[in-house]
């Protein structure tokens, strides 16, 4: 049973699979079909049955899944300057996809107190500082103005 339907498939059906998932879906349809003995017309036919394309689906969304392990792997050798063919695009585009516990920087949600960095704080108090300064000019004119009054300036 996959995705809600009791499609099971033939045992055609698993061979092309199987041959297309040994070649990492690097084969091309004509290639496949011959190596697994079915039709290329046989082969797209099945994709107009909505079960055979859910169910062929599940099984590459599955089979890439299972390629985690390798795609970590890889990160970590070109990481450590191991691969220098590596591709990092395309390893972040993978893990996004099939790593449901992977969250890219700008996607992560902060949650509970942050803190606030060093400049930002010296910011702030610089401003508070000015803010500070000028509200006692302010008031030294006004003290001035009322000094000069009482000495009748």
């Amino acid at each position: 049973m996959t995705n809600g339907t009791d499609f099971e498939p033939s045992e055609d059906q698993k061979k092309l699979l199987e041959v297309v998932q040994d070649s990492g879906y690097g084969m091309s349809v004509t290639a496949a079909c011959a190596t697994a003995g079915v039709a290329r017309r046989t082969y797209y036919n099945w994709f107009d049955a909505p079960d055979f394309v859910a169910w062929w689906k599940d099984r590459y969304e599955r089979h890439l899944a299972m390629q985690l392990p390798r795609i970590y792997h890889a990160m970590m050798e070109s990481a450590l300057g191991h691969n220098k063919d590596a591709n990092p695009q395309a390893i972040k585009l993978t893990l996004e996809r099939f790593d449901k516990g992977y969250t890219p920087r700008s996607k992560q949600q902060i949650q509970g107190a942050v803190e606030v960095t060093f400049e930002e704080r010296l910011r702030k108090l610089q401003i508070a500082a000015a803010e500070e300064e000028a509200r006692a000019e302010e008031l030294d004119g006004i003290g001035d103005r009322g000094l000069r009054r009482e000495q009748g300036v």
